[in-house]
């Protein structure tokens, strides 16, 4: 699993380099990132129930 919020990031994921992926945009918000990843948050609190550890 990769949580990332750059589009290096993002190419670990499109390149098989990870087997998931999510986008994070609470420093910056990549429009890039934000259109291809399979998931994409805004906040901690997203991010806690993508994982489900709420």
């Amino acid at each position: 699993m990769h949580i990332g919020d750059g589009t290096n990031d993002l190419e670990a994921w499109q390149e098989k380099a990870v087997d998931e992926f999510i986008g994070f945009g609470i420093n910056i918000e990549n429009e890039e990132v934000k259109q291809k990843a399979p998931v994409f948050v805004t906040t901690i609190l997203e991010l806690k129930k993508e994982l489900k550890i709420l």
